[in-house]
């Protein structure tokens, strides 16, 4: 238990240091849900969130990930169990909450396609493709929910 905590302490460090030398506008990260309960992003969330509150206006913004209840995810049988795990636990959140819409075009999911080859040693080349169907649906928007609530719905996350 004290290895864990060590390491959490050193985490929080790490994230209020990113914080201080690049000064973002706007961080992004899972809900405390973790997206589909996985505990590392659990954990990530909680520690963002912490330092978030404790800085002085930086960032402007966090944004939590989120999907709308009722959106559909899978329309196919899925080959992969991955797909199928992330059909079945993605936390899903009320559309009203999810204020900022950015649209997306194929050019970005190619890039983010790209970004998640970082993660071949986890995930096949198959699951990643399905996982990418899976989200990728012909509405092409991804939706976040602010910390600070909001009804003005918003298309720039540094708007």
């Amino acid at each position: 238990m004290t290895h864990l905590r060590e390491n959490i302490y050193a985490l929080d460090d790490n994230i209020d240091s990113l914080f201080t030398t690049y000064r973002p506008d706007v961080v992004i990260t899972w809900g405390s849900d973790g997206g589909y309960g996985h505990p590392d992003h659990r954990i990530v969330s909680t520690l963002v969130t912490e330092v978030f509150q404790a800085q002085d206006s930086i960032p402007k913004q966090l944004l939590y990930v989120g999907w709308p209840t009722d959106k559909s995810l899978a329309d196919d049988e899925l080959k992969t169990n991955l797909a199928q795990y992330l059909v079945e636990n993605l936390h899903k959140t009320q559309r009203k909450y999810l204020s900022y819409r950015i649209p997306y075009d194929e050019k970005d999911m190619l890039i983010a396609k790209e970004a998640m080859r970082c993660y071949y040693s986890q995930f096949t080349s198959e699951e990643q493709n399905e996982v990418f169907s899976v989200i990728n649906k012909p509405e092409k928007t991804i939706y976040f929910r602010p910390f600070y609530g909001s009804n003005n719905l918003v298309n720039d996350i540094f708007e």
